[in-house]
C-alpha cells in the first residue's frame, strides 16, 4: 500500500476506492505496535496529499470512535500517555499532518 501511495497516480487510484482511507483509519489499534505505526504513516501521507484526503482521515477517525463507542480522538489521546516514545512520535507526526492540512485550507 505504501509503495502505491508514493506517486500521484497511486494516491489518486487509492482515493478512488470507496472508503479506502476511512477503512484504514478504522484499523488503528494501539495494542499492535507495527500495525499502529504503519496506519499512522499512511494516514499522515493522506493528510499531506490533499484537503479531501485529510477530511476522509478525520471522518475515518471519527467513525472509528463511534464503532468502538468512544470519543473520536480518545484513543489517540490515551495512546500519547500510554505508548512508547516511537509510537508517541508517530502520533504527533500524524496529528501535525492533520493540522497542517486543515490550516492550509484556510
Amino acid at each position: 500500500c505504501k509503495a502505491v501511495m508514493n506517486t500521484a497516480t497511486g494516491m489518486d487510484g487509492f482515493k478512488e476506492v470507496p472508503e479506502s482511507i476511512e477503512t484504514i483509519a478504522r484499523c488503528l489499534q494501539f495494542q499492535y505496535k507495527i500495525l499502529t505505526l504503519q496506519v499512522l504513516e499512511i494516514l499522515s501521507v493522506c493528510c499531506y496529499y490533499s484537503l479531501n484526503s485529510a477530511q476522509s482521515v478525520f471522518n475515518g477517525i471519527k467513525n472509528r470512535g463511534e464503532l468502538i463507542q468512544e470519543a473520536p480522538f480518545a484513543g489517540i489521546s490515551a495512546a500519547i500517555v500510554e505508548q512508547d516514545v516511537e509510537t508517541k512520535t508517530a502520533i504527533m507526526k500524524f496529528v501535525n499532518s492533520m493540522l497542517v492540512a486543515f490550516e492550509a485550507s484556510d
